[in-house]
C-alpha cells in the first residue's frame, strides 16, 4: 500500500514537472512546401532562414526535403523574417510573427526564378501588399486603409511612390500620371481628375501603375519608346455585379451650395454609370479636356516620333477658365461593353461653367532707354457651355484583322463680356496715356473628330500592316463688338488726342483635314526590324473675319451696321490649304534590356493661301529631311535610361499668316504676316530613372534642348503715346534647356521624403522698335515634400517650393531682373476611429515677395479646415462641417517674364465661408436588383 502510494506520488511529480517544462520550453514550429510557381516540381534542398526582424540576426534555418517540405522547430517568439532561398530562383521574403508554442503552416510557397525575375516579384508584409511585374506596380487597395466614404485620390495617397498634389495632379514613381483607367478603359475621359474624384475607394481591388506603351509597339511587339505613365483601377469583382454610388449636399444657407450624385452599375462586362453636380464653392476637378487638333487648321507641323515615324499634327487650344467666381454644372454618363469580338465605350457630357471675376494687372515694357508702365482693371464675365459625345467601338482580332472606330462630336457655346480700364506712365511717372474699352463675344463652335483604324497581325511574327485614318471638322462662328476710347496726353499731363472705336465684329472658321497613315513592319531576325511609313495630310481652313462701324456708338451694341460700313484693313476672306506627303524609314533592334532605332523620314509640304477680298494667291512649297534616333536602356526592372533626338517643322498657324490687324484692344495691335516661313525645331532629351518598391525610394534625371531655327517671333514698335504693333516675323536664335534631379525615400518608419531641383535656361529673340533684342531667362526652382499616411492617429502630407526668375534683355541690361516666389501646400488628418470622427486640414500657401520688378507684396495663406462624423453601422452617412479659407486671403496672383514685358496678374477668388454638408453612399453587390438590370 505504502509502495503503491509512493509510486503514485512519483507519477504525479513526473508529469507536474514534465507540463511544467514543456510549457516553459514549448516549441513554435514553421513548416510549408517549396515549389516552382511555373513549373510546379517541388525544390528540394531549398534553404529556409529566419531572422530577427529588429536586427536581421540568424536564429533559425533548415532545407527542405525530397518534396520540397520543411518543419522548421523554433525555439523563440516575436517579429521575424523568413528568407527562402534556392539557385538561380528569386529569394522569398516574408515578415512573420510567432507566439510561443504556435504552429504556423505557410502552404505552399512558390519561388520565381531569376529569368522571371523580370517579369514578376511579389512583397507581402503585414501592412501593405505590393506586387511588381516587369515595369508595373500593383497595389493591393485594401492593405491601404483609408476613412470611410473616401475616393481614389484619398486611397493613392496612401500608397508608397505615388503623390497626389493640391491641384489633384497625381505623380507615379517621379512622373506625372497622364490618364487613369477604370479595368483598362477611359471612364467618363481618361483625365486623372476626373476618374479619381468620381469614383469611391472601396469599389478598387487593385492600383496598377505602369508605363503604358504606344498602340502600335502593343499591337506589333516591338518597343518604340513611346511610353505614357498611366494608372489602371481593377474593381473587385462583387463591384461588377450590383451598383455602388453617392450622394452628396453641401450648404452655408446663403451664398455658396452644392450637390453632387455619382452611380455605377456593372454586370458583368457591362458599365453603365452616370454623374451630376451643380457648386459654386470651388472649380470642380472636371475639365475641358479635348484640344481642339482642327481649331488651327493652317498650323500643320510634321515631325519624326521615337518610332521613327512621320506624324503630321495640326495644333490648337485648350479650354480652361479658373480666375474669379464660379459657378457650374456638369453631367456625364457611360456605358461600355464586350463581347468575343467587338467592343464599345460609350460617353456623353454636359458641362456649363459661369465665372464672373475682378482682375488687374501690372505690365513693364522694356525700351532701348526708357520703360512705360501699364495698369489695368477689368471685369469679366464668361458662360461657357459644352455638349460632347465619344463613341470607341472595335471589331475582331489582330490575327484576323481589328477595326477601331472612334467618333468625338461636340459643341461649345460661349457668351463673354469685359469692361476694361487702364492708364500708361513713364518711367517718371508721367501719364502717357489713358483708356477705356468693353468687349463681348458670343462664340458657337461646332465639332467633328473621327479616328478609323485597320491592323492585322500577317503569319510571319512580326510582319505587321496597319492602316489609321484621322478626320477632322470644325465649324465656328463668332459675333461681337468693340467700344473703346483712349485719351492721349503730352509731358506736362495735357490731352493732346483722342480716339475712340465703335464696332460689331463677326468672323466664321471652317476647317478640315484628314490625317491618313500605312504603316508596315518587317521582321529581319527576331531581334532586328524595320518599320515603313507612308502618310498623306489634305487640310483646309476657310476663315473669314470682318469688321463694321456702328451708325452711332453705343456701348450695349444694340445699334445696327451698315455692310457698307465694313472697314477693309481689319476683314479679311483667306482661305488656308495643305498637302503634305511623308514616308520613312527606319532600323530597330531590341534586346532584352535595350533598344534603339534610327532612320529618317522624307516629306513634302504645300501651302496654297488665298486672299479671297483681294483675289490674289500664293503657293510656298517646303521639302523635308527629318533624321531621328532613340536609345531605350532598362538594366533591370524599374529602371531606365533614355536618350532622343527629334526634328520638326514648325509652320505658321493662319492667325499669324493672314496679313489681317487685330485690333481687339486698340493699344496692342497685332498684324499678321503673309511672308512667314516655315521654321525646323531640334529636340534632345536625356533621362534616367530608378525606383525601389521594397525600401520605396525613387530616383529620377531629366534633360531636354531645343533649339529653333526660323522660329516665330514678334517686332514690336511702340510710339511716344506707348502703342504697341505687333507683328509676327521669322528669326533664329531662340532656345530652351532645362535638366531636374528628385529623390523620394522613406525616412524612418513610414515617413517619406523628396527633394528635386530644376534648372530652365532659355534664349528668346525678338525686334522693338527695329533693334534686335535678345532676352536671357533663367529659372531655378527647389522643391521639398514629407509625407506620412499611415494607419495612425495623424497622417500628413507636406510640399514646400522656392523659384528664382532671372531675366536679361539686351535691350536695357542695366534694367535686369531677379525675383523669388515660395509656394506651399499642406494636407493633415487626424482619425479618432472609436467614435468615427475625422479632422482634415489643408494648407495651401503662396508667397510673392515685393522686389525691384513687382512693386507689391503677396502672401497667401489659404487654411481650410473640417470635421467629419461618420454614422450607421455601414458607416454609410456622413456629417461634415468645413471651413474655406479660414484667414480670408484667397486670390489668384501670376508673375511672368516674356521677351521685353514684365507682368503681374490679379484675380478675385473665392473667400472665407463655412459649410455644412451631408454624404450618403449607397451599394448593392451581387446580383442586380430590377430596378439596376439592364
Amino acid at each position: 500500500m505504502y509502495t503503491c502510494k509512493f509510486h503514485l506520488k512519483k507519477s504525479l511529480l513526473v508529469l507536474a514537472s514534465s507540463l511544467f517544462f514543456q510549457t516553459i520550453f514549448a516549441q513554435s514550429s514553421i513548416k510549408g512546401q517549396i515549389t516552382d510557381s511555373a513549373e510546379k516540381k517541388q525544390l528540394y534542398n531549398a534553404s529556409i532562414s529566419i531572422l530577427r526582424a529588429k536586427d536581421s540576426i540568424l536564429v533559425g534555418a533548415t532545407r527542405a526535403n525530397k518534396d520540397g517540405q520543411f518543419n522548421l522547430p523554433a525555439k523563440f517568439e516575436g517579429k521575424y523574417i523568413l528568407m527562402i532561398t534556392y539557385p538561380q530562383y528569386a529569394d522569398y521574403i516574408d515578415k512573420i510573427e510567432l507566439a510561443n508554442g504556435q504552429e504556423l503552416n505557410l502552404g505552399t510557397v512558390y519561388l520565381n526564378t531569376k529569368a522571371y525575375l523580370l517579369k514578376e516579384v511579389i512583397v507581402r508584409n503585414t501592412v501593405s501588399a505590393i506586387r511588381i511585374k516587369g515595369d508595373t506596380t500593383e497595389y493591393k487597395a485594401d492593405s491601404f486603409k483609408v476613412s470611410p466614404n473616401s475616393d481614389v485620390q484619398e486611397l493613392l495617397k496612401h500608397m508608397p511612390g505615388i503623390q497626389v498634389n493640391a491641384r489633384g495632379e497625381i505623380t507615379a514613381q517621379g512622373e506625372k500620371v497622364n490618364k487613369v483607367l477604370v479595368d483598362g478603359e477611359e471612364f467618363f475621359s481618361d483625365d486623372p481628375a476626373v476618374v479619381t474624384k468620381n469614383l469611391r475607394a472601396d469599389a478598387v481591388d487593385k492600383v496598377q501603375v505602369f508605363d503604358k506603351k504606344s498602340d502600335q509597339a502593343t499591337f506589333t511587339g516591338i518597343d518604340d519608346g513611346i511610353k505614357s505613365k498611366t494608372i489602371n483601377l481593377q474593381l473587385k469583382e462583387d463591384k461588377k455585379n450590383g451598383y455602388f454610388g453617392k450622394g452628396e449636399l453641401g450648404s452655408n444657407f446663403g451664398e455658396y451650395n452644392y450637390g453632387k450624385l455619382l452611380a455605377n452599375s456593372f454586370k458583368g462586362k457591362k458599365k453603365l454609370a452616370g454623374y451630376y453636380s451643380k457648386d459654386n464653392t470651388k472649380f470642380e476637378a472636371l475639365s475641358w479636356d479635348e484640344v481642339q487638333n482642327y481649331s488651327d487648321g493652317g498650323n500643320t507641323n510634321t515631325m519624326v516620333g521615337e518610332d521613327g515615324g512621320i506624324s503630321i499634327s495640326i495644333s490648337g487650344g485648350d479650354y480652361d477658365e479658373t480666375m474669379g467666381l464660379p459657378n457650374q454644372q456638369r453631367a456625364g454618363a457611360v456605358f461600355s461593353n464586350k463581347w468575343d469580338k467587338f467592343a464599345t465605350n460609350n460617353t456623353a457630357q454636359y458641362q456649363n461653367l459661369i465665372t464672373n471675376s475682378l482682375g488687374t494687372n501690372f505690365t513693364k515694357t522694356l525700351l532701348q532707354d526708357s520703360s512705360i508702365i501699364n495698369n489695368t482693371s477689368n471685369i469679366q464675365h464668361i458662360d461657357k457651355k459644352k455638349y460632347s459625345f465619344k463613341t470607341i467601338n472595335e471589331w475582331g482580332t489582330d490575327s484576323t484583322g481589328l477595326f477601331k472606330m472612334t467618333v468625338k462630336v461636340a459643341d461649345i457655346l460661349k457668351n463673354a463680356g469685359n469692361d476694361y480700364k487702364g492708364q500708361t506712365e513713364g518711367e517718371t511717372g508721367h501719364k502717357i496715356n489713358q483708356s477705356a474699352r468693353i468687349t463681348s463675344l458670343q462664340e458657337d463652335d461646332k465639332s467633328i473628330t473621327s479616328s478609323l483604324s485597320f491592323r492585322k497581325k500577317l503569319a510571319k511574327k512580326g510582319r505587321t500592316i496597319s492602316w489609321t485614318a484621322d478626320l477632322d471638322f470644325n465649324d465656328k462662328v463668332q459675333d461681337g463688338g468693340l467700344f473703346a476710347h483712349n485719351d492721349y496726353f503730352n509731358f506736362a499731363g495735357t490731352t493732346i488726342k483722342k480716339d475712340s472705336t465703335n464696332q460689331l465684329k463677326n468672323s466664321s472658321q471652317n476647317t478640315s483635314s484628314i490625317n491618313t497613315n500605312l504603316i508596315y513592319t518587317e521582321p529581319l531576325s527576331a531581334k532586328d526590324f524595320l518599320i515603313i511609313k507612308y502618310g498623306v495630310v489634305v487640310a483646309k481652313n476657310n476663315a473669314e473675319r470682318n469688321s463694321y462701324d456702328l451708325y452711332k456708338p453705343k456701348k450695349d451694341f444694340t445699334a445696327a451696321y451698315d455692310p457698307a460700313q465694313l472697314v477693309d484693313s481689319l476683314s479679311n476672306h483667306f482661305v488656308f490649304n495643305t498637302l503634305n506627303q511623308s514616308g520613312s524609314i527606319n532600323y530597330r533592334h531590341v534586346e532584352k534590356k535595350y533598344n534603339y532605332v534610327f532612320g529618317s523620314g522624307f516629306g513634302s509640304a504645300r501651302y496654297t493661301m488665298d486672299d479671297l477680298q483681294k483675289n490674289t494667291q500664293r503657293t510656298v512649297a517646303f521639302n523635308n529631311f527629318i533624321p531621328s534616333f532613340s536609345f531605350n536602356l532598362t538594366p533591370k526592372a524599374q529602371t531606365r535610361i533614355n536618350f532622343d533626338y527629334s526634328g520638326n517643322t514648325v509652320n505658321p498657324t493662319l492667325q499669324q499668316i493672314q496679313p489681317l490687324i487685330d485690333n481687339s484692344d486698340p493699344l496692342n495691335i497685332t498684324i499678321g504676316n503673309a511672308n512667314l516661313q516655315q521654321g525646323f525645331n531640334n529636340r534632345f532629351s536625356f533621362s534616367a530613372s530608378e525606383y525601389k518598391v521594397l525600401k520605396n525610394r525613387s530616383l529620377r534625371f531629366n534633360a531636354n534642348y531645343s533649339s529653333t531655327q526660323k522660329g516665330i517671333s514678334s517686332s514690336n514698335k511702340i510710339d511716344a503715346f506707348g502703342k504697341n504693333v505687333s507683328q509676327f516675323v521669322n528669326v533664329d536664335g531662340n532656345y530652351n534647356f532645362n535638366a531636374s534631379f528628385g529623390i523620394q525615400k522613406e525616412l524612418y518608419k513610414g515617413i517619406n521624403g523628396g527633394v528635386e531641383i530644376g534648372n530652365a535656361v532659355s534664349r528668346y529673340v525678338n525686334y522693338v522698335n527695329g533693334a534686335k533684342n535678345i532676352n536671357d531667362n533663367n529659372t531655378i526652382r527647389y522643391s521639398l515634400s514629407v509625407s506620412h499616411w499611415g494607419e495612425g492617429i495623424f497622417s500628413f502630407y507636406s510640399g514646400f517650393n522656392a523659384n528664382n526668375n532671372r531675366t536679361l534683355s539686351s535691350i536695357r541690361k542695366d534694367a535686369a531682373t531677379n525675383f523669388w516666389s515660395y509656394s506651399a501646400y499642406g494636407n493633415g488628418q487626424i482619425r479618432f476611429k472609436k467614435i468615427k470622427t475625422y479632422i482634415d486640414l489643408n494648407l495651401d500657401a503662396n508667397i510673392y515677395p515685393k522686389s525691384s520688378v513687382f512693386p507689391d507684396q503677396h502672401n497667401l495663406y489659404i487654411f481650410s479646415p473640417a470635421i467629419r462624423k461618420v454614422f450607421a453601422k455601414t458607416e454609410a452617412w456622413e456629417l461634415k462641417l468645413y471651413a474655406f479659407d479660414l484667414f480670408n486671403q484667397n486670390s489668384n496672383v501670376n508673375r511672368n517674364i516674356s521677351s521685353n514685358f514684365i507682368s503681374e496678374s490679379t484675380n478675385n477668388g473665392i473667400k472665407k465661408y463655412f459649410l455644412l454638408s451631408i454624404v450618403y453612399n449607397f451599394s448593392k453587390n451581387g446580383k442586380p436588383s430590377n430596378m439596376m438590370s439592364w
